[in-house]
């Protein structure tokens, strides 16, 4: 391995934390040497010391983001209910320990808050902010873009937010027989928006957070030659399903309808690319493909022009509007 550099491009860098697993390779019965790590997620968090497990859950239930948020506004992290579990006896946390053990658990507690502010956790569950007032996430100024297929690896936050806000997507596209590839993508295989081309038919697909597919494909193949495509994306509010509008030279060859919006971003790491889908793919349909791109063979897009045309964004700008 290699020491940490304590700087780099004159940042200071932080320690890393955790201790290496190594040591267990080489030996499977090897005694722990992890004896403390907490945890904390959207307001659900935990502290693991010596074999035992204190935990609590928070207002976010992952799997039911849109219910829960309805009880952000009034959760207060100091009423949660905290068990306790000892792991080394229990793994599976069949059995809470809470009851019988009220001063171990205080002290676990207590080693919780030390562990978080030492982390910089706090305000715990301070991202669920956003989950309660979307409209103060940070977005980009603009409301339309030209890209071309230059355009690759553009950050989410400073993309479009094609999932989460009414947009008219125009692409001017030369196409080829049988054109397969991406058009554009925006997101990850963990959630992400995606048009493209596969041997002919075009191809729509939504992902929300891997929980639903919606999926739109042409009902004929595309022909060869210069085309304009059209997707235009009907959002009025984050509790009612979306509408989605394929049109190939005017004339609509598909639509499905968006039943879950996804509020905030696809994802943290994932961005925003013409041509190709880079990173981990959105769709599963070119999952062995990827990043499946729309070469030469397959034709040129000349230009994709994004406009905004919600009456007004869901979203702070990320920096302010100029006024002239």
């Amino acid at each position: 391995g290699i020491t940490p550099p304590e700087e780099v491009y004159g940042f200071k860098q932080k320690a890393l934390d955790g201790i290496s697993m190594k040591y267990t390779f080489d030996d499977a019965n090897a005694e722990d040497r992890k004896n403390l790590q907490y945890f904390e997620n959207s307001g659900s968090r935990g502290i693991y010391v010596d074999g035992w497990y204190a935990c609590t859950f928070g207002p976010q239930i992952p799997w039911n983001i849109a219910k829960s948020a309805e009880g952000f506004p009034d959760w207060d992290p100091n009423e949660d209910v905290w068990e306790l579990y000892h792991i080394t006896e229990d793994f599976t946390q069949m059995e809470n320990l809470a009851a019988q053990e009220p001063e171990l658990l205080e002290v676990m507690k207590q080693l919780f808050l030390e562990e978080a502010e030492e982390n910089l956790a706090f305000p715990i569950g301070g991202g669920l902010w956003i989950n309660t007032y979307p409209e103060d996430r940070l977005a980009s100024p603009y409301t339309s873009w030209v890209f071309d297929e230059s355009t690759t690896r553009m950050p989410e936050f400073t993309a479009p937010g094609l999932g989460r806000e009414s947009n008219l997507v125009t692409i001017d596209v030369d196409l080829k027989d049988n054109a397969s590839g991406v058009l554009y993508a925006l997101g990850g295989s963990g959630g992400g928006v995606s048009l493209f081309m596969d041997n002919g038919t075009l191809k729509y697909e939504y992902n929300m957070l891997l929980l639903e597919r919606y999926q739109a494909d042409s009902d004929s193949l595309i022909a060869a030659g210069r085309h304009t495509i059209e997707v235009e994306t009907t959002i009025d509010s984050f509790d009612q399903p979306g509408e989605v509008v394929i049109r190939v030279d005017g004339a609509e060859v598909g639509r499905t309808t968006i039943e879950t919006i996804v509020q905030g971003a696809f994802s943290a790491s994932e961005t925003f690319d013409v041509g190709t889908d880079l990173g981990a793919p959105v769709s599963l349909e070119y999952a062995d493909r990827a990043p499946f791109e729309f070469d030469e063979f397959d034709g040129t897009i000349n230009t994709v022009k994004v406009e905004l045309t919600s009456a007004e964004s869901h979203f702070l700008p990320l920096l302010p509007v100029p006024l002239d």
